[in-house]
């Protein structure tokens, strides 16, 4: 350092002897390679604190960042609680008039008064079809809403900003919806989410026409939560200029296509009347002796269940249709439950619609027309039970030469009759819950016959206690045969799922 001084003080005393203009030229060249060399010197100091600087800043924008992100989260969602009026016919009182009752010859049985089954596929046509074009109507007039929306309006100023790569780009300005227009815009969209859940499993070509309308809130959802943008809170993302102009056009287009489609599909065909197949088999522990009397008994007690219930109400709750299916397990054939299923799909899908989802007198329409197709299906099966008797073996009597399934079939007997004191007394879940226990004791695949004949025998006293809880013992020796049940069945097995599907009505009966 200071031989560069020595230096430089010997070289201004040669130019001050060599004239003014070389001593000028060296006082600058020497003030600017001062300078570069000062420059160099405390480069690292500055490139430290320019570091610091953009780190600072970097800091700064991501806790800007998960601010904004968290305003929109925090805030909610504003299709939330959003619910469309419930759905109806058009014309109204479409497929809406009283199902007739006709006069249905049973085998070897009292007749029974029972929905007509034509005039219930004729209706349920008339109500799928009516709830079609009333979802088409819907479409045009949320199309018509988004008509100024989609045109520009109902859009204010807004701030965004966007991931560059790493990193987030600068605070750019865009627009978001006014709250009065993104009103609009969620009630389109949950218009088309309850919509679709509706017609999903009845009616899946109309379901896929508003499904296509639902998808545009993906869409939405990516603006909002993707992480390439976040928008300054609160309202709707804001996005840059034309995009939720481009965004609400698709939209209308949407619907307007729905529509059209919706307009254009046929009349809905109601499901086709299926028959059991004669050729069926009855499973070994099974006979028609129990079985028959077991499906007729069903049959007439949901019949007049129909019959006394006041038009609009219900009669079956899902719990009363999976006991027809477990009836129907009794067939080695599988045919027989397969054509249940097929007849009456439409049942859960019914059962499934809320009381905000259609009004009231649709859905109870629709109720009826499916627990018709399931009752006369039941009787078409009791009209081949002399032929599956033969099928399957039965003597004159109705029992299968076999000792094993004579045991069981004695049981049976056994809990029918009590069943039917039970039944007589109008005590009806008790009787339900101990035949669904029956059946599930029948159908299990994983019995062999002597265990299916020792279960059938517990469910001999859980039956009498049920059938008479204070006769001595029945109780006790109801409570323990239930135990056994329990504890011999697997933890997934069908009758350890219908104890704990029953457990209230047996835990009531048999404490």
């Amino acid at each position: 350092m200071c031989g560069g001084v020595v230096l430089w003080i010997v070289g201004l005393c040669v130019a001050a002897w060599a004239g003014q203009t070389a001593g000028n030229l060296y006082v600058w060249g020497s003030l600017i390679g001062g300078g570069v060399w000062l420059w160099g010197r405390y480069a690292p100091e500055r490139q430290a604190r320019a570091r610091q600087t953009a780190s600072r800043e970097r800091s700064r924008i991501e806790t800007e960042v998960r601010e904004w992100e968290r305003g929109g989260l925090e805030r909610p969602e504003e299709s939330s609680g959003l619910r469309p009026a419930p759905a109806t016919v058009e014309p109204a009182g479409s497929g809406l008039e009283a199902i007739r009752f006709v006069r249905t010859e049973l085998p070897s049985r009292p007749a029974l008064d029972l929905p007509d089954p034509e005039q219930a596929r004729r209706l349920c046509t008339e109500v799928v079809t009516g709830l079609v074009r009333s979802l088409a109507r819907e479409a045009e007039a949320h199309a018509e809403a988004l008509r100024p929306l989609a045109a520009g309006g109902g859009r204010r100023p807004g701030r965004y900003r966007a991931r560059n790569g790493y990193d987030w780009g600068p605070v750019e300005e865009g627009f978001r919806l006014r709250p009065e227009a993104a009103q609009t815009l969620y009630r389109v969209l949950a218009w088309a989410g309850a919509r679709t859940e509706l017609l999903s499993v009845l009616h899946p070509r109309a379901a896929a026409e508003t499904d296509r309308v639902q998808e545009r809130g993906a869409t939405l959802r990516r603006w909002r939560t993707g992480g390439d943008t976040v928008s300054e809170p609160p309202g709707t993302p804001v996005r840059p200029a034309g995009q939720w102009e481009g965004f609400l056009r698709g939209l209308r287009e949407e619907l307007l296509t729905a529509a059209r489609g919706l307009r254009a599909l046929p009349p809905f065909p109601a499901p086709p009347r299926l028959s059991p197949v004669g050729s069926a088999r009855l499973r070994e522990n099974m006979t028609t002796e129990v079985l028959g009397p077991r499906i007729a008994e069903y049959v007439d007690r949901h019949a007049r269940r129909l019959a006394t219930t006041p038009h609009g109400g219900f009669t079956m709750a899902p719990q009363d249709w999976s006991t027809a299916g477990r009836l129907l397990q009794g067939f080695v054939t599988d045919a027989v439950p397969d054509g249940f299923r097929s007849t009456t799909e439409g049942f859960e899908a019914v059962g499934s619609w809320g009381p905000d989802a259609v009004v009231p007198e649709v859905r109870s329409r629709m109720h009826r027309v499916h627990v018709t197709f399931g009752l006369h299906y039941l009787v078409e099966v009791l009209r081949f039970m002399p032929q599956y008797a033969e099928n399957s073996g039965e003597n004159g009597q109705g029992s299968r030469i076999n000792i094993g399934v004579i045991n069981i079939a004695n049981s049976l007997k056994i809990i029918n009759s009590n069943m039917a004191a039970v039944m007589q007394r109008g005590d009806t879940q008790a009787a339900e819950a101990v035949n669904a226990l029956t059946a599930a004791v029948q159908a299990d695949p994983d019995l062999a016959q002597e265990d299916r004949a020792d279960h059938l025998e517990n469910v001999v006293d859980v039956a009498a206690a049920v059938a008479d809880p204070d006769a001595d013992g029945n109780r006790r020796r109801g409570r323990n045969a239930l135990a056994a049940l329990s504890a011999a069945a697997g933890a997934s097995s069908q009758i350890t799922q219908v104890i704990n599907e029953w457990q209230h009505v047996f835990g009531s009966l048999l404490r």
